[in-house]
C-alpha cells in the first residue's frame, strides 16, 4: 500500500473515531437508541466504534501511543533533572 493512500486512510479513520465519540452526532445516536431502547448500551456501542476508528488510525499511521507517551514522559523527567 502506497504511504500517501495510508495517510489518507489513517486520517479519515481519525475523523470518523472523532465523529462517533459522543460529540455531533445526534440523528445516528437516536437512531440506535431508538433501535436498542437503552442509552447506555447505545452509548457504550458508540464508544467502541470510536475506539475501533482510534485503533485503525494509530495502526494505519504506524504511531505507537504507548512509545510517544514514554518517551513524552522520560523527556519531562530528564528536563526536571536540569
Amino acid at each position: 500500500m502506497k504511504m500517501i493512500n495510508r495517510k489518507r486512510l489513517a486520517t479519515t479513520a481519525l475523523i470518523l473515531c472523532m465523529f462517533f465519540n459522543p460529540l455531533g452526532f445526534d440523528v445516528l445516536f437516536k437512531a440506535t437508541m431508538q433501535l436498542t431502547g437503552s442509552y447506555w448500551i447505545t452509548d457504550i456501542v458508540f464508544y467502541l466504534i470510536s475506539l475501533l476508528f482510534l485503533g485503525l488510525y494509530f495502526y494505519l499511521s504506524s504511531i505507537n501511543p504507548l512509545k510517544h507517551l514514554k518517551n513524552k514522559i522520560k523527556k519531562e523527567k530528564d528536563e526536571e533533572n536540569i
